[in-house]
């Protein structure tokens, strides 16, 4: 058991800094390319939908949540 705890904690560990990385590196673009805040929002919120969706199908397929 404690070994699913841990094995869901790593997960969310991968997704939450590859969702900060990718926000990072979103923000730095952003000034580059002049956007404007509502499309940073929406285009923020894409990115952590997407890598969340990901993260957990692939999750799902390696077995990593608990049945």
């Amino acid at each position: 058991m404690q070994n699913a705890f841990i094995q869901i904690a790593k997960y969310l560990a991968y997704m939450l800094t590859i969702i900060v990385v990718i926000v990072c590196i979103q923000n730095t673009l952003s000034s580059v390319f002049k956007l404007d805040g509502y499309t940073e929002i929406v285009l923020t919120a894409s990115v952590v939908f997407l890598v969340t969706f990901i993260c957990t199908c692939c999750a799902k397929k390696l077995n990593v949540f608990p049945s």
